[in-house]
């Protein structure tokens, strides 16, 4: 995916650390990021949610629209848990919504001091979502890793 390859050179912890940008508030980082990934993916929004549904980070693109992420973000991690029970699975790691036109809703599970956060992606229809959303993904676990600042 050539979209990746023009991703900034810092989208990654150890890049990170060698910037400016590593000074920081670590939203700022994740909302950096987020709107990186926005324009290169050409995605409509970015959320980052705690698993109390309490917003960390989003970005939103020009075109896209506001949903009700809060309850959202409660809804899934209420389905997250009902579906490991059900399927007896270990821990879901991405949920995707797609509808009849292929615009999708992804929601990514993520571990982010200490608990799990969810990140929300809309992706337009016939639009590659996962190279993006990995990169996100790990940025965003590597930061609730490696930091002792809160969010």
């Amino acid at each position: 995916m050539k979209e990746l390859a023009n991703m900034p050179a810092v989208f990654s912890i150890r890049d990170l650390k060698k910037t400016k940008n590593k000074d920081l508030p670590i939203q700022q980082i994740i909302e950096n990021f987020m709107q990186e990934v926005i324009k290169q993916g050409n995605f409509e929004t970015a959320y980052l949610f705690s698993q109390e549904g309490l917003p960390i980070a989003q970005q939103y693109s020009d075109h896209s629209t506001r949903m009700r992420t809060v309850e959202i973000s409660v809804m899934m991690n209420k389905v997250q848990k009902f579906m490991k029970d059900l399927g007896k699975l270990s821990r879901i790691k991405e949920i995707v919504v797609e509808d009849e036109d292929k615009k999708r809703i992804v929601f990514r599970f993520l571990p982010f001091f200490d608990q799990t956060a969810i990140l929300i992606i809309v992706v337009p229809p016939r639009k590659a979502y996962r190279g993006f959303t990995n990169r996100l993904a790990k940025l965003i676990v590597a930061l609730g890793k490696n930091n002792n600042r809160t969010v």
